[in-house]
């Protein structure tokens, strides 16, 4: 099993997502996600995660976010384990999205 998250700038995040070779996975709970968000990232809040599967199309690459990165890197074994293959973090998360 996987353990870590392979880091992503957010322009490679970018460039991923516009060739529609990943989903954008946000990790923040329901009220965070809804102040701000990358547009087209799914909500799939850290405390239910372990309640059911992402559901996410086979072959794609998945990046997970968060505000600022810390919460994604507290959790990289747990969120890796959450996918079939190589599992992605976006440096610096959501805060990192707005300023690039």
């Amino acid at each position: 099993m996987t353990t870590t998250l392979t880091p992503l700038a957010p322009a490679e995040v970018e460039k991923r997502l516009m060739q529609r070779r990943a989903v954008l996975v946000d990790i923040r709970e329901p009220d965070e996600f809804s102040r701000r968000h990358v547009q087209g990232a799914l909500s799939r809040p850290l405390s239910i995660l372990d309640q059911g599967h992402l559901k996410i199309e086979p072959g794609l690459d998945v990046i997970f976010t968060c505000r600022s990165g810390m919460r994604t890197a507290a959790n990289c074994a747990r969120l890796a384990n959450a996918v079939e293959g190589k599992a992605f973090v976006m440096e610096g998360g959501v805060d990192a999205w707005a300023e690039a």
